[in-house]
């Protein structure tokens, strides 16, 4: 069993039965490891096959923020390896590329409840809550820029990209939405906290930067699910539920309106 615990500085994790195998991860570290728990690590320790000739560092994950060289550089590696036919994730800190006694060695069950713990404390939850909101916002707000249809509030719903190809549209939204700013995900942030009664222990800027490097992707694609999952193409198509019907949108404009 592997115990998380949260604090002001990061992220330790223990794992129990007498082992005495710990460490500690910044808040960066973790982020990172979440990221990696929905990508490549995820599906090794799912059953991907791995390929024999592949040498070691190709089923590394580094989760340092930035990578350093020299004698005596450190940093934080998720290491995924097969022993016996059973998948194991090291998480350990390396000195000059070796592994140290710092860390800890998971089993299958072991990753899982891990993983069910990776983002689960308030801070990250209510960021995640807080980017996910804006960007759909601001996505919305952008939509006559791809929707011929929503831009002229044309009738037919075949002149709507958006209902007619929803996915195509939706990937031509997301690259026309420029980047959310700091400012309006930290007052967000805030109305959240202050909401739920959190006292958030991570500064603003870390948790932009988490969502924005390590969180951003993920969130995206649960959008786009969403979207393109509640509409059907053909007869029996919904019709475009935009909010614009013919408004014109600056595409220098980088504001979002916070909804009170």
């Amino acid at each position: 069993m592997v115990v998380v615990t949260f604090s002001n500085v990061g992220v330790q994790l223990t794992k129990t039965g007498g082992t005495h195998q710990q460490i500690c991860l910044t808040y960066h570290e973790w982020g990172r490891l979440a990221a990696s728990a929905n990508d490549g690590l995820e599906r090794f320790m799912s059953g991907a096959t791995l390929d024999p000739d592949v040498k070691a560092d190709g089923r590394a994950w580094s989760l340092a923020a930035e990578s350093t060289s020299g004698p005596g550089s450190s940093d934080c590696r998720a290491v995924a390896s097969i022993f016996q036919d059973r998948r194991y994730v090291n998480i350990r800190v390396y000195v000059d590329a070796v592994a140290t006694k710092q860390g800890v060695t998971l089993n299958l069950a072991e990753w899982r409840s891990l993983k069910s713990a990776l983002g689960g404390d308030d801070d990250t939850r209510l960021a995640r809550i807080a980017y996910k909101e804006l960007l759909k916002e601001r996505l919305e707000k952008f939509r006559p820029a791809v929707c011929d249809g929503c831009r002229t509030s044309h009738l037919s719903q075949t002149q709507h990209l958006c209902v007619m190809e929803p996915g195509r549209f939706y990937d031509g939204l997301l690259a026309k939405v420029p980047y959310l700013p700091g400012p309006h995900l930290i007052e967000r942030l805030a109305m959240l906290a202050k909401k739920q009664s959190v006292l958030l222990r991570r500064s603003p800027a870390d948790l932009f930067n988490v969502m924005c490097y390590y969180y951003r992707p993920g969130i995206e694609k649960e959008l786009r699910q969403q979207f393109v999952g509640h509409r059907k193409v053909g007869p029996q198509a919904y019709a475009c539920d935009g909010p614009y019907r013919g408004e014109a949108v600056d595409d220098d404009e980088d504001t979002v309106e916070l909804m009170g």
